[in-house]
């Protein structure tokens, strides 16, 4: 091959490209005699041409230029070549070949391959590679610095660790890079290989800490929320624990989907939010809402928020009641809801039930003690519209609920802080036959309790209102349901329409 041409880029290409085939193949004896040949016609052409002499608009292809300088057009050297092809042979040549070129370059054991890779090395490209014969090769160099950190601070055991290269970690380790090193994310090698076990398990037989020296705990990767915690994530958590973790003020929601992992990373101090107690609740785990209710420092609005979580879970069984018991039979803690009680929970359960399709939670419900005609206060952060169970199935158009509700002698006649009627609702409602079928049942609900009822109010009427609580009647200024009462309530008398209010009788 002629050193000289028109081209300095074309000898650039094709030069690499003969010596890139070589070591790819671990040619030996043809690299050899390529770098002989090129040596030999580079120095001829400087000596005829002079290194600033120009020929038909290249450049001379100047003896200064090692064959290690070589890259393709994607920027791979003839060493990352070698690598990627596990041709651990071909390093010590393409270095003797630097050094019989005249220019012994080792500038690409001791600094970063180019300021495109990012500040790795080739020990970086190995270490990802899985090749001890390359990073062997590497190593026994002059100037080689297998530990040197890239461009974020990861060291070459950080990649291996990445990669999933356990079989590199003690090799790496015996030569210089530390088990604690910290990239510029806070991150060790422990971090990076966190969710993998025989990668944890490398780590911690060689000596890493379980928490490592960073900002990131290893543990954190394997209780990702974000990720499925499936049982390599449990075993890998398994792992880190049993050398030691902290778990203290680790969140550890994802381990509900194991709630015997979930059990032991709370003993050892783990936290869980009210999601996850939420979550173990829709999903009827019973040892895990065990395990978090007798952990967990869970207040009443959280405990609601799994009844709700319960109530609604997507099918009705046995494990469903079970969760449902323990929630409702957990000691209630006052503050963050007020007039907390059992009672309260147990309407705030009768109404979550009217909500869904079928009647197995209203009747399981309503089987362990709720009112049927039960409301939540109207000032109450729950409280909604203070309407009843059937306030709630008829506005959701729930027909076998309201049927149930009525058999259970629901009140159809019953009114929300608004003065608004089961009917009402229902008729507010989107079209359809359920709702047509709703709205004749509570119609003839409301007839029949019509028939029954004694009157209109009267004075002397004890009755109740929203707002201001128990009171009697003291004179009837019209008729009908839009009568205007004057009332006396313990607060003094009040002028307020009948439909707000409600009969003791």
């Amino acid at each position: 091959m002629p050193v000289v041409s028109a081209s300095r880029e074309a000898i650039f290409q094709e030069l690499r490209h003969r010596f890139g085939e070589l070591v790819a193949a671990g040619d030996v004896a043809g690299f050899r005699a390529l770098v002989a040949g090129y040596c030999a016609q580079a120095e001829e052409a400087v000596r005829e041409l002079g290194a600033d002499d120009e020929l038909d608009g290249g450049f001379v292809f100047l003896q200064h230029e090692s064959p290690l300088a070589l890259r393709d057009v994607e920027g791979c050297t003839l060493l990352m070549i070698a690598i990627e092809k596990r041709q651990a042979q071909m390093i010590p040549l393409l270095y003797e070949a630097s050094a019989t070129c005249d220019v012994p370059d080792n500038r690409f054991l001791a600094r970063p391959l180019s300021a495109g890779d990012h500040g790795r090395t080739l020990f970086h490209v190995a270490a990802v590679r899985g090749d001890r014969a390359c990073l062997e090769a590497l190593a026994a160099l002059p100037d080689a610095r297998p530990a040197l950190p890239d461009g974020s601070g990861a060291t070459p055991l950080h990649y291996a660790a990445s990669a999933g290269r356990t079989e590199l970690f003690e090799w790496l380790v015996a030569h210089g890079c530390p088990l604690e090193s910290v990239d510029h994310e806070g991150r060790t090698p422990l971090y990076r290989t966190a969710d993998d076990p025989a990668g944890i398990a490398a780590l911690v037989r060689l000596g890493a800490h379980p928490d490592g020296a960073g900002n990131k705990r290893p543990i954190q990767v394997a209780l990702d929320p974000d990720m499925e915690y499936d049982d390599v994530c449990a075993e890998c958590t398994r792992l880190l624990l049993d050398a030691g973790a902290d778990v203290r003020h680790v969140t550890c929601d994802a381990a509900v989907e194991q709630p015997a992992m979930l059990s032991r990373l709370l003993e050892r101090g783990g936290a869980a939010t009210p999601d996850a107690l939420r979550s173990a609740a829709a999903t009827s785990s019973r040892d895990a809402v065990t395990a978090l209710l007798h952990h967990g420092a869970f207040d009443e609005r959280d405990v609601m928020n799994a009844i709700r979580a319960a109530v609604r879970s997507f099918s009705w069984s046995d494990r469903v009641e079970d969760v449902l018991r323990m929630l409702l039979a957990h000691p209630v803690r006052s503050g963050a809801v007020p007039g907390a009680s059992p009672s309260l929970r147990l309407t705030f359960s009768l109404l979550s039930a009217a909500e869904r399709d079928g009647v197995e939670a209203l009747t399981f419900v309503l089987g362990i003690g709720a009112a049927v005609d039960a409301t939540v206060p109207v000032d109450h952060p729950l409280g909604a519209d203070g309407g009843t169970a059937l306030h709630v199935a008829a506005a959701r158009l729930r027909v076998e609920s309201v049927a149930l509700l009525l058999d259970r002698g629901a009140d159809p006649m019953a009114r929300d802080r608004r003065g608004r009627r089961p009917i009402d609702l229902a008729q507010d409602s989107r079209s359809g036959p359920d709702r047509k079928a709703i709205l004749a049942r509570l119609a003839a609900a409301e007839n029949a309790r019509a028939a029954h009822a004694p009157g209109a109010f009267a004075v002397g009427d004890v009755v109740t209102h929203a707002k201001f609580g128990e009171g009697t009647i003291e004179s009837v200024l019209d008729g009908g349901d839009a009568a205007r009462l004057v009332i006396g309530f313990a607060s003094g008398p009040k002028t307020v329409l009948s439909r707000f209010v409600q009969s003791k009788r």
